[in-house]
């Protein structure tokens, strides 16, 4: 017991605190990646298999690197037209689609989120 209260007075004499970090004030800091994918299928040789193959290795690939296949996501984003050289070469503006894949991990940072404002 004497030994305790040794241990208990020199944790209260010391000038360095540490801030405890319980369920109710800890959050997970998450990182995201955001991968383009464009797939490539010979339509007279192959099949849409090839497509989900090529899907699949990319995500075993950020899966052995930590990271978790959240979901794929299509952008559309508009491409300015090319005026060309004095009007020569133009090209008129377009949409375009492309193919992103999002993935996720936990951050090695922790994060204390004040309950207290």
């Amino acid at each position: 017991m004497l030994k305790l209260k040794n241990i208990i007075s020199n944790l209260t004499a010391a000038t360095t605190v540490q801030k405890v970090v319980t369920p109710a004030n800890y959050c997970k800091i998450m990182e995201y990646k955001v991968v383009p994918f464009t797939a490539t299928l010979d339509q007279r040789k192959q099949s849409t298999a090839v497509v989900a193959e090529q899907l699949g290795r990319l995500i075993m690939h950020y899966s052995n690197e930590g990271w978790k296949y959240i979901r794929l996501e299509s952008v559309s984003t508009y491409v300015q037209p090319d005026p060309g050289c004095f009007g020569v070469g133009g090209k008129p503006g377009y949409m375009a689609s492309y193919q992103m894949v999002v993935f996720s991990k936990e951050s090695d940072n922790e994060s204390v989120v004040s309950t207290h404002d």
